[in-house]
């Protein structure tokens, strides 16, 4: 008998930024897909998982209605770094543009379970490359993943003026799509090759990363990581269940360990027991929900400093300043003044 293969996955923020250039583009996504459907869409944190045949035809639809098959590019390109989530963030964390590469290397198992992603440097070209796990292509989902990979680096190294080629293993598309791909990456296309890959300048992995937060890089890379660990180790369950508590009880200010508990019907001491036995504490889950917030707060200077604390659940003000500075290293102060306004 020969057994099933599960459908590949990818992470529910490839839904949420169709859904946000859809809703910028004016284009009505609940008639579109159904409001249901995408009430529960939006109802979905990163960590769980959507099937990419879905996501694709998600697209397919949305481009019949847009008239336009370069969408998947025209989403990418519109995402910042920090859009991404706490693996976006990580890439700001790092040095150069070849560290910032292999942070996503490493977790791109995060994003999705279609494709494994590598980087190269041989001398002369910096290759980042995408192999399809299961022999499967997706073609959107290719040309979606090396437009994030090069338009982020452009941004990061303050360089727009980067070029890349670009390959793809299926046959050349549509005027619209090759059009797309032509002035997104600015070097050569190709179709039908054996591997597909963006590639650029060996010297340009050197380039120093100017946006860089030096002071959460080590926090974010233990979140990650720990993601990782149990994505690999079907660890996720109670887990994920209890950080999606703490997200919603984080907004009304209320994260003691009972809440959750009762949230998720449980006692606190069974809840403890079932993260202990999974190395993770309550306090470490409260601690990387609100970092992932709290980046994202501090990072919008739209948000008063002073309201920060209690959009985060802290009591008091200086018991945030002194959480945030554990974090990262920095006071919010620092950290946003050390940011820069997106161009």
């Amino acid at each position: 008998m020969t057994g099933h293969r599960p459908s590949s996955t990818l992470s529910a923020a490839y839904l949420h930024a169709l859904l946000d250039h859809l809703a910028a583009a004016g284009c009505d996504a609940d008639r579109l897909y159904g409001a249901d459907r995408v009430l529960a869409w939006r109802g979905m944190d990163a960590l769980q998982r959507y099937p990419v045949a879905e996501w694709d035809q998600l697209y397919a639809a949305a481009e019949a209605q847009l008239q336009d098959t370069g969408l998947p590019l025209r989403v990418a390109s519109s995402l910042w770094p920090m859009d991404t989530g706490p693996l976006g963030l990580l890439s700001m964390a790092s040095t150069t543009l070849r560290l910032a590469t292999e942070a996503l290397c490493r977790f791109f198992p995060l994003l999705t379970d279609a494709y494994a992603l590598g980087c190269d440097l041989d001398g002369r070209a910096f290759q980042v490359k995408l192999s399809a796990i299961g022999g499967r292509a997706w073609p959107r989902l290719e040309v979606y993943t090396l437009a994030i990979v090069c338009s982020h680096a452009r941004w990061l190294a303050r360089r727009p003026d980067l070029v890349f080629d670009a390959a793809f293993t299926w046959p050349q598309p549509d005027d619209v799509v090759l059009d797309a791909c032509k002035r997104l990456f600015g070097g050569s296309i190709a179709f039908g090759t054996a591997q597909t890959f963006a590639s650029a300048d060996a010297a340009h992995a050197d380039l120093v990363v100017s946006r860089n937060d030096y002071g959460a890089r080590e926090a974010l890379h233990a979140q990650l990581q720990e993601r990782m660990n149990r994505l690999h180790e079907g660890r996720a369950e109670v887990v994920h269940r209890t950080e999606r508590a703490v997200c919603a009880r984080l907004r009304q200010g209320q994260v003691d360990i009972s809440d959750v508990a009762a949230d998720l019907g449980l006692s606190v001491r069974t809840l403890q027991n079932r993260l202990k036995a999974r190395a993770v504490s309550y306090r470490g889950i409260v601690d990387r929900v609100r970092l992932a917030a709290a980046l994202e707060y501090v990072g919008d200077a739209g948000v008063p400093l002073a309201e920060v604390s209690d959009m985060l659940g802290f009591a008091l003000q200086s018991n945030f300043q002194r959480a945030f500075r554990r974090w990262t290293g920095m006071t919010p102060g620092q950290y946003r003044r050390g940011r820069p306004l997106r161009p």
